[in-house]
């Protein structure tokens, strides 16, 4: 055999290897990149929940409803706390935080 004949014996035994190799790479990274926006939003909503339930104590132990003083009844930290916090970003600011058309802004996630 010829060095030549070596050389395309070989390059045929290699035929569809780097095929294989781009469909075992793809089922891999494409799941993986598919994920990475899932986990950005449970990552966030996870930070908002954290955030609220950081208000709602504060709040609760603040300006409860059982306390002499207390201004606020526990419906309505409820609905300010969702307002504040799991509403869309793009929600207008109210003025004294009063509630309008909630539903209207609500975040679907």
């Amino acid at each position: 055999m010829t060095k030549t004949s070596k050389y395309i014996a070989r390059a045929c035994a290699q035929q569809g290897q780097s095929t294989v190799e781009f469909v075992v790479l793809g089922a891999v990274l494409v799941p993986l990149l598919l994920i990475v926006p899932l986990i950005g939003k449970h990552m966030d909503i996870a930070q908002a929940t954290a955030v609220a339930s950081r208000y709602v104590a504060f709040e609760g132990i603040a300006r409860h409803s059982s306390s002499t003083d207390g201004w606020k009844s526990d419906a309505d930290l409820a609905q300010e706390v969702r307002r504040r916090f799991f509403s869309n970003s793009d929600a207008p600011i109210k003025t004294h935080d009063m509630a309008g058309n909630f539903n209207a802004h609500r975040n679907p996630l």
